[in-house]
């Protein structure tokens, strides 16, 4: 056995399934958890391409409907029928050094993504 699959075996062994095995992988960090994931997906021979169509066909908030999920929560289907309250956002006096910035940034950005029709070729 090579030494990168022991450090797998190791990672595997370290799941802490009293919470679930969802909870138990999120416990790594990011590099440890795409180490193990990718070498689940090397032995069981997963082609990177299945991997990007199951994240397009993951379930999306996006594309739920509120008379679907709404009930789950104890809401109205209906959003005609909620009361929120009142909302006010405070006015902030931000310093002019701020505006300077912002500005100077925002020049700079459209400088260098300026629009097609000013984009010249040097020749």
């Amino acid at each position: 056995m090579s030494k990168r699959t022991n450090d797998v075996n190791d990672l595997a062994g370290l799941i802490s399934m009293n919470k679930g095995m969802i909870a138990g992988l999120l416990e790594f960090d990011r590099d440890e958890l795409a180490t193990l994931l990718a070498h689940i997906a090397n032995e069981a021979k997963i082609p990177t391409a299945a991997f990007k169509k199951a994240r397009i066909e993951l379930p999306s908030l996006s594309a739920d409907k509120r008379s679907e999920f709404a009930p789950q929560f104890g809401l109205s289907p209906k959003i005609e029928y909620v009361k929120l309250e009142t909302f006010t956002t405070p006015k902030y006096y931000l310093p002019p050094s701020l505006h300077e910035a912002m500005f100077e940034n925002a020049w700079r950005w459209q400088d260098v993504h300026c629009e097609k029709v000013d984009q010249t070729r040097g020749g």
